[in-house]
């Protein structure tokens, strides 16, 4: 996510401590010296004024006269140098303030008194070159900024000097290639558009392959399995249906350009996170939930991120305004390649339905297979309105007339059923999703539609409405949802 540009506000005697107690002149403006004390442990801070603005060397001191930190003021405007020591009373930070923005180059040190930052600043940002330091002295980072915002290369080394991870930025959002030991990593704009990199951790670095957390979640289902087979099945048919889904909207979106930073199947402890192709990939212990993040990007940087997603010559002319706040990739797509995306989920659903009917019942008819397909989403799609009434409530879909247990199915193996039930899993995923609500996919496809066909979005008066009113509808149908789907599927397995 690219960061936001920084605001930095002059620091002036305003700043100070309104504790400060001390003599006034005739006008009754503060001179000489006034002072406060400075926590529990005795320290005192000192500050000089001239006709009622710090102006001086201010300092804070310790109860045994160790110097805790001090600031250079004039006319009530830090300007000059400013320093911190650590408890040892070795220096701990040294920077220089001009008109009451930090200004040149700003050094930090550990409690030996070592060299481990040093950053060049300019207006109270960041800017120009931040080198890091071992404690023996040896180099082993350097990062360019510009206006407090990581901008240009960003490199990182070994004891020996070597190269071990190169990236550059673009104004606080990674652009260009990344290197990581024999990782890469291609990024347009805050978008990764392709990796090397597999297993990571929290925050984005390579990781080992998580065994022992594998393991840990392959025990959980091994002993739900043996002592509760039908809901175990449930759970894990619901987890597969649900990361078809999602894998459909990162498929489609890759499709129409939109970059994807994130997917995730599950809620709960974490079992495995991955990186493949462009996006980060996640799935947590129990499988009822998923979701897909789109890349937060400038707006006027998505012809560029949008072309590399695709494999599409740059497109030429395009400038990029820093100073834009990142977006998701999706809100600034064209209408109808935000459609491909919002509906890939379903789409995927859909096929996955009749590749089980096609499966399981009728290995040599697709046209069959794909005809018992259409109607049941069909009949799915016509009886949205009573599930939305009953809590979607499913059980009619699962086991009525040309349903799961439809007669003339006797003669389909235990196999056939379960494949055909994912099957309908899939199904009821897929007319959930088309329900008009936010923030499901049918609710997000409609507005792009509106958006084709009148080239102007919704008001947002109106949506932001819609989309509180559709969040309770959301949470309350979900839960209903959710029970009535896993107490029929279990019912069903359980016999």
């Amino acid at each position: 996510m690219a960061a936001a540009r920084p605001k930095v506000e002059p620091l002036t005697d305003a700043d100070l401590s309104e504790d400060l107690t001390g003599a006034v002149d005739a006008a009754g403006r503060r001179t000489g010296w006034w002072s406060t004390p400075q926590g529990p442990d005795g320290a005192t801070m000192s500050v000089p004024f001239v006709e009622g603005r710090a102006h001086g060397v201010s300092v804070v001191r310790r109860a045994d006269g160790a110097p805790v930190a001090e600031w250079t003021w004039v006319e009530g405007v830090a300007h000059g140098p400013h320093r911190i020591w650590h408890a040892t009373s070795r220096l701990a930070e040294d920077h220089t303030f001009e008109n009451g923005f930090m200004a040149g180059v700003s050094r930090s040190f550990d409690e030996e008194g070592r060299l481990f930052a040093e950053r060049e600043m300019q207006a109270g940002l960041a800017h120009g070159k931040e080198r890091l330091y071992l404690p023996d002295g040896t180099l082993f980072g350097v990062r360019e900024y510009a206006n407090g915002l990581p901008h240009g290369r960003d490199v990182m080394f070994d004891g020996q000097g070597r190269t071990t991870h190169e990236r550059t930025h673009f104004h606080g959002t990674p652009d260009g290639d990344e290197r990581l030991g024999p990782l890469r990593a291609t990024w347009r704009h805050g978008a990764l558009i392709r990796s090397d990199f597999r297993f990571i951790d929290e925050v984005g670095a390579p990781a080992p392959t998580p065994f022992l957390r594998i393991l840990f979640a392959a025990f959980v289902v091994a002993v739900l399995a043996w002592h509760t087979p039908g809901l175990t099945a449930t759970l894990l048919g619901i987890g597969a249906a649900i990361w078809i889904h999602e894998a459909g909207h990162a498929a489609a979106a890759r499709r129409a350009g939109i970059p994807v930073a994130f997917l995730r199947v599950g809620f709960g402890p974490l079992v495995a996170r991955w990186m493949r192709g462009n996006r980060v990939t996640e799935l947590r212990l129990v499988p009822i939930f998923g979701f897909v993040a789109p890349t937060q990007v400038r707006p006027s940087a998505m012809p560029l991120v949008s072309a590399a997603i695709r494999g599409e010559p740059e497109p030429r002319g395009v400038r990029v305004d820093p100073d834009e706040a990142p977006e998701p990739a999706s809100e600034r797509a064209p209408p109808l390649r935000r459609l491909t995306y919002e509906l890939g989920g379903v789409a995927a659903n859909l096929l996955t339905a009749f590749v089980a009917r096609w499966l399981s019942h009728d290995p040599g008819d697709p046209v069959a297979a794909a005809a018992w397909c259409g109607r049941m989403a069909l009949r799915m799609l016509a009886a949205v309105p009573a599930a939305l009434a009953s809590l979607f409530d499913f059980s009619a879909w699962v086991g009525g007339q040309d349903g799961l247990l439809a007669a003339g199915d006797a003669e389909v193996t235990s196999f056939g059923i379960a494949v055909q039930m994912f099957g309908v899993v899939s199904l009821i995923l897929f007319s959930f999703n088309l329900a008009p609500i936010p923030p499901l996919d049918g609710y997000r496809a409609l507005l792009s539609l509106f958006e084709a066909a009148t080239g102007r979005r919704p008001p947002e008066a109106a949506t932001k409405w819609m989309q509180r009113i559709g969040v309770a509808l959301f949470a309350l149908l979900a839960v209903g949802g959710l029970w009535h789907m896993g107490r029929d599927l279990f019912n069903v397995l359980t016999k």
